[in-house]
């Protein structure tokens, strides 16, 4: 299942392709925040039945909003992907190097123009795998982290090479463009739980120069990871 933000409204979209609206399913209004956050904040996904008894609505040529327009955090793990790395000529990893902060301010709706605060400094974008987290915790194992996840979506991480540090190269406005929509995995058995990895041969966004199964430490590990960061929530 799938879900989008579209005038305000939150939209699930079945494996079939039907498209619902649920933002009543979702909770009270949601503010700034978006009806996106009131669903994970409610802490329980929504059934197949419950979208299929929902409004149905027409979703062709629509413009998205950003599912998350104003997320509590965006982290990133530079240097995560093997490609990438090797590019790079720099043996360091996340490992190393630790993860960096976004502003939120950062995030825009797909398909919204960027603006590039310099035109006489490059600046590159990269395709990343974005995780959505779908309730607090800390001390999580990696086994068990990904039961912590909602969902996962594609975002672009664009980057100034100026000489700022990381964070405010990566955090100017309009920096965070997502993709419409997030993929809320199924649930059930435990070995069903979510598994990133696959996502870049089943479904990732086309044209992305890195795909989910190239990284170094996909993000069980790197949730695992921040257990002792005060900055991960």
């Amino acid at each position: 299942m799938r879900f989008g933000v579209l005038d305000d409204r939150l939209i699930a979209v079945l494996p079939d392709g039907a498209a619902h609206d649920v933002t009543a399913l979702a909770g009270p209004p949601a503010g700034p925040a978006g009806p996106l956050q009131r669903l994970i904040e409610r802490g329980r996904p929504l059934s197949a039945a419950e979208v299929r008894s929902s409004p149905a609505v027409d979703v062709g040529g629509a413009a998205w909003d950003a599912p998350l327009p104003f997320p509590r955090k965006v982290i990133g793990a530079p240097a995560n992907y093997r490609a990438h790395v090797a590019e790079m000529g720099n043996p360091n990893t996340i490992v190393e190097w630790g993860v960096f902060l976004k502003a939120s301010t950062s995030v825009i709706g797909p398909g919204r123009t960027v603006e590039l605060p310099y035109t006489d400094v490059r600046t590159d974008q990269e395709g990343e795998l974005a995780v959505v987290i779908g309730k607090e915790a800390r001390h999580v194992s990696a086994s068990d982290a990904l039961d912590h996840v909602f969902g996962y979506t594609c975002v672009l991480d664009i980057t100034t090479r100026s000489t700022e540090d990381r964070s405010t190269r990566k955090s100017y406005d309009t920096f965070t463009p997502p993709r419409p929509a997030g993929r809320h995995p199924r649930r059930g058995r435990r070995p069903g739980r979510p598994r990133p990895e696959v996502l870049g041969r089943r479904g990732a966004a086309p044209g992305l120069e890195h795909q989910p199964d190239d990284l170094r430490c996909p993000p069980a590990h790197r949730l695992r990871q921040l257990r002792d960061d005060p900055a991960a929530g």
